[in-house]
């Protein structure tokens, strides 16, 4: 079951990953859709609740998609897309934080109404986006 949950995740990522845009846009996709997985897909909470418990015993869940989560937000960096002033190595651990929370939250809340998880995970992404992503120049205090 951890295999298949892995697999899945990495189908997501490449899935999402290969349609283009920005690579802050396309970060954001990604964490939407791992929280669409995680509520939706056993095998997936399963391995990324293993992970959490396990620690250093086999291939990590979050290996699956962190790193490339880490590559476009550094990337996005590189393009001006993050404000000047964020480091996108403690914003992938926030990502990755984040993630772990919908883990949590789905596996406490599987009786609850379906895409609740995601909806509060889209609220939370927005608010920390609008936080590290660039002002456009109109924005910008003169």
């Amino acid at each position: 079951m951890e295999d298949s949950g892995r697999a899945a995740t990495r189908r997501v990522v490449e899935c999402v990953t290969a349609r283009g845009g920005s690579a802050l846009d396309t970060v954001s996709s990604l964490v939407l859709a791992l929280g669409r997985l995680i509520e939706t897909d056993a095998a997936v909470r399963a391995a990324a609740r293993l992970t959490q418990e396990r620690v250093g015993a086999g291939p990590e869940w979050c290996g699956c998609w962190l790193p490339d989560v880490e590559e476009l937000l550094e990337q996005a960096a590189e393009e001006g897309q993050l404000h000047p002033e964020v480091d996108p190595r403690p914003l992938t651990q926030l990502t990755g934080h984040l993630v772990g929370g919908v883990v949590a939250r789905a596996r406490r809340d599987r009786e609850g109404r379906p895409g609740a998880v995601v909806g509060e995970l889209g609220e939370l992404w927005c608010l920390i986006r609008r936080r590290v992503a660039a002002r456009p120049e109109a924005e910008m205090p003169k």
